[in-house]
């Protein structure tokens, strides 16, 4: 069962809406219940796995009990895979958090931000702002991430 849910992004305002901070994002739209705790890494993204190990100690969760929800470039905006004990496949927040546990034994909330576009820099494009359809496409998508999440045994 899921225990921690952990939105990644960066801090400040600068990184707000952007395709980066999409894992914050979304969290911020699941309810609150006794038995999850929903949060968000503290600083920036690709260093963020001693502050989401620091969460799991709070709690007192395993790492299986961990849920990420992070951007994805892999995946139409919108469309997401929640997936367990999987590589970074480059993503380097999941690959600080794989560092910082020791294991890729926990839970992915992959969420799609759309694919690079030809000519743009992969940085670029992931601190760029979504686009307000973008946004409200992912909106409407955050309920059945929530539920997807919920199903986890």
């Amino acid at each position: 069962m899921i225990k921690l849910i952990v939105g990644l992004g960066n801090d400040g305002e600068t990184y707000e809406h952007t395709r980066h901070n999409v894992g914050r994002f979304v969290v911020s739209t699941f309810p609150t219940q006794e038995e999850i705790v929903v949060s968000q890494n503290s600083g920036f993204m690709n260093v963020c796995g001693s502050s989401v190990r620091r969460l799991v100690e709070k709690y007192g969760v395993a790492p299986e009990q961990v849920c990420v929800v992070h951007d994805d470039i892999a995946f139409d905006v919108g469309d997401y895979r929640l997936q367990f004990n999987r590589n970074a496949n480059g993503h380097h927040g999941v690959e600080s958090i794989i560092s910082s546990f020791g294991t890729k034994g926990f839970w992915r909330m992959r969420v799609g931000i759309g694919s690079v576009p030809q000519g743009v820099d992969q940085s670029e494009f992931v601190l760029s702002k979504l686009t307000d359809i973008d946004e409200a496409h992912i909106t409407k998508m955050c309920d059945a991430m929530w539920k997807s999440i919920q199903t986890v045994t």
